[in-house]
């Protein structure tokens, strides 16, 4: 095997996990996979549900459409599989639909899923590649690649000696890529003029990617990168600024046909830095395998990297190589790691390294890899449950409805996964739920296996808590309390591993007890996870959405934001406006400042984006990308320090 004294230097792929608090086999909420209907041979699905697909790519299929060739795609695969295996319906359902299309004149509805292409492998390499079956796992995953919370690792194999095995480094560099498609290495200022040249000619650097795409420029991409290197095979770069071709020795591009292409990730690649970071696994037969993982996602990453550095992958004779004894690109995905869009827990996958790859140096592959089947090994993901909640007894009625019988597309598709994502709760646990509304974040805790304790100072939320976690037991306990009089509910110091506040911080005040009386009863090394609406962006009577008629782009207007303030919110304007609740500003700095004061050390801090897309119009693409760019949410992960 490839080792270098750590698990994760192993060169080959094992089976499927998904690392999840409660055991699979106890888990009733678990979906009970059916065997899928699987034409094509080539189709070799890791994982699937209802929200997305995981699917180990072949050599030499492309991931969806490139401009100039009738080559058949994985998109084209997949979405032919999909038409093959529509999820099933009720048959009372089917035949109410069947009824009102006959009523109607109109056909059935398509029970397809729609298929989002999330990232991109290149059409030589193989490996691993998620698609979204959803519109809300579409932008989950988006977001999760974009802000690179998504992890990718892969298995190259390159011509020549690259150092010492158990080497790590970094190489970065900024790309472009030319009219023939071909990437290069650039200095800054080159860098610089193409990003230019980019946004002159109303390329949108920022903008994001179509929803369902099937038709890009380009299919060659991977995913990530990061620092600076120096080459253990040559050198980038000359006296006079631009990079040079290692393979010829001559000046990479011509500065007057430079091209920027959109990468697979939703960026523009313009003249951007690369960063791949890369381990030395093992050496033999004058071949080097080599570990990446990537954190910026630009096109041709790897392959320019490694030609750069004078070790091209075998096989690549675009980007170098002098010999291809395989036949195929010695590039592999071997792993993909994310938060699931339904639960937020998170989910890894490996695909097994070809076996061709082990004989390129010498070595005999394991027993498992080449009859590897993934078809076999599918993890079970518990399905998230939308809805969580703070509360208010004059609005608990409608709060309630809202969050939990109406499914607020905020909590289920952002809130609720990201919080779980964040505090990573085990079965066992002792979690406490502060200002729990109607206890929907604790029933999903306690399905998972945890105890939970939800405290909230509207009675009749505690009530409706109390009716929907009966199924639950012990697991789930409800009690009315003010979350700023934690004391007074007499629960024993350090009984919590880990405790959270969804949405509620913003409607408390003073905070002190709060952070005072949590750091009491969570364990040292405990967690505590608070979400609240963005302070920066989001200041009731402060901020507001704007549109800038000369660019045609819609922004945030800030008028506040240092400034401690609050402000009564009207909960149903025009109907009721005599219903209010009272929310507090407080910039970040507040709540850092109250958190260390408290004997909290921040270890995490995530801002989510909301999902929700635009009506098609004249200003959607804009509101779309201001939405994705300017966070409506802010998490903060704290560890409760031991002293």
């Amino acid at each position: 095997m490839f080792k270098h004294g750590k698990r994760k230097g192993k060169m080959y792929g094992g089976s499927d996990t998904v690392p999840r608090p409660a055991d699979a086999d106890d888990d009733p909420h678990a979906p009970k996979f059916r065997r899928k209907i699987i034409k094509d041979p080539n189709l070799r699905i890791v994982h699937e549900d209802a929200d997305l697909i995981v699917v180990d790519k072949p050599t030499n299929t492309p991931t969806a459409g490139i401009t100039g060739t009738d080559a058949k795609t994985l998109l084209q695969t997949l979405k032919e599989h999909l038409k093959e295996n529509k999820p099933r319906i009720p048959r009372r359902m089917l035949k109410e639909q069947q009824f009102l299309a006959e009523e109607r004149g109109t056909p059935l509805p398509d029970r397809t899923p729609p298929i989002g292409v999330i990232h991109r492998l290149d059409k030589e390499a193989s490996g691993l590649v998620v698609f979204s079956k959803s519109e809300r796992a579409f932008h989950w995953l988006k977001d999760d690649f974009k802000t690179r919370r998504a992890k990718r690792t892969y298995i190259a194999v390159v011509e020549g000696i690259f150092g010492e095995v158990g080497k790590t480094g970094m190489i970065t560099s900024n790309l472009v890529e030319d009219q023939g498609g071909t990437v290069h290495s650039v200095s800054e200022a080159d860098a610089q003029r193409a990003m230019e040249r980019a946004n002159q000619s109303g390329q949108n650097t920022t903008n994001t990617q179509s929803r369902y795409s099937t038709n890009r420029a380009s299919d060659s991409r991977y995913g990530d990168g990061r620092s600076s290197y120096n080459s253990p095979g040559g050198q980038r770069g000359n006296n006079d600024g631009r990079s040079r071709d290692l393979r010829h020795d001559r000046p990479s591009y011509n500065s007057g046909t430079l091209s920027s292409t959109m990468s697979g990730d939703g960026e523009d690649d313009a003249g951007k830095a690369a960063t791949t970071v890369y381990t030395i696994l093992h050496i033999g037969e004058g071949r080097t395998v080599l570990e990446l993982s990537l954190h910026t996602g630009r096109k041709h990453q790897i392959r320019v990297h490694l030609c750069e550095a004078g070790h091209p992958i075998v096989g690549d004779e675009r980007y170098g190589a002098r010999t291809d004894p395989i036949k195929r690109l010695a590039l592999h995905a071997k792993q993909l790691v994310f938060s699931h869009p339904a639960s937020g827990q998170l989910c890894t996958f490996t695909a097994p390294v070809p076996a061709s790859f082990y004989k390129l140096v010498g070595l005999d592959a394991p027993q498992n890899d080449p009859n590897y089947d993934p078809r076999q090994d599918r993890p079970n993901i518990r399905p998230g449950r939308p809805a969580a909640a703070t509360a208010w007894e004059n609005v608990a009625t409608w709060y309630d409805q809202m969050i939990d019988e109406q499914r607020n597309d905020h909590y289920a598709n952002v809130i609720i996964p990201g919080t779980l994502r964040l505090l990573e709760p085990f079965r066992d646990e002792r979690i406490l739920d502060v200002a729990c509304g109607q206890g929907v974040i604790s029933r999903d805790l306690a399905e998972l296996g945890c105890t939970v304790v939800g405290v909230d100072a509207s009675p009749s939320l505690i009530s409706a808590a109390k009716a929907r976690a009966r199924h639950l037991g012990d697991l789930c306990r409800f009690v009315v309390g003010d979350a700023t009089k934690l004391a007074d509910l007499k629960l024993p110091p350090a009984s919590f591993d880990k405790a959270a506040c969804i949405m509620a911080l913003a409607n408390i005040d003073p905070l002190e007890p709060v952070m005072s009386a949590l750091a009491t009863l969570i364990k040292p090394d405990g967690k505590f996870v608070m979400i609240l609406t963005h302070p920066a962006f989001r200041a009731h009577g402060q901020s507001s959405w704007q549109w800038d008629n000369q660019t045609g782009q819609q922004f945030r207007r800030i008028d506040g934001y240092l400034s401690n303030g609050s402000k009564p919110i009207q909960m149903h304007p025009g109907d009721k406006p005599d219903v209010t609740t009272t929310s507090f500003h407080r910039p970040l700095q507040t709540y850092v400042r109250l958190l260390t004061e408290a004997g909290f050390a921040i270890t995490g801090m995530q801002e989510w984006p909301a999902l929700r897309v635009s009506q098609p119009g004249p200003r959607a693409d804009a509101e779309n990308r201001a939405r994705r760019e300017i966070p409506l949410f802010l998490a903060i992960k704290a560890t409760r320090l031991k002293s």
